[in-house]
């Protein structure tokens, strides 16, 4: 991000974490499924003034399991909230989200390799 914005926390996100994050807009049963793919998450926070950006990127096991996820997250931006100025982008195992003042904004986070 360039400019004014700073990054004010990042970590990581485990299993435990990406099932209850799936729980909203999934069942319990699919979010564990999905979830036991977990191979790794991390995220980061950033602010610039009032506005904020948060990318969060997970790396699956495997294509399959990355493929279980896929399906499963856009139903969580679904039930989070549909005019959401959220993006998804898909990259072999690994998966971005993020979020950003705007959509465009978004999907070129979210299309970043880093």
């Amino acid at each position: 991000l360039r400019g004014d914005w700073k990054r004010v926390s990042h970590g990581t996100l485990g299993e435990f974490d990406t099932r209850e994050l799936l729980r909203t807009g999934n069942d319990l049963g699919t979010a564990s499924v999905v979830a036991a793919g977990w191979g790794g998450a991390r995220y980061a926070l950033w602010e610039s003034g009032d506005e904020h950006v948060l990318v969060v990127r997970w790396r699956w096991d495997t294509p399959r399991d990355a493929r279980e996820f896929d399906a499963a997250l856009p139903l969580y931006l679904k039930a989070l909230d549909p005019k959401s100025p959220a993006s998804i982008a898909v990259r072999g195992v690994t998966t971005t989200l993020a979020f950003a003042p705007s959509r465009g904004q978004a999907a070129a986070l979210a299309a970043r390799r880093r």
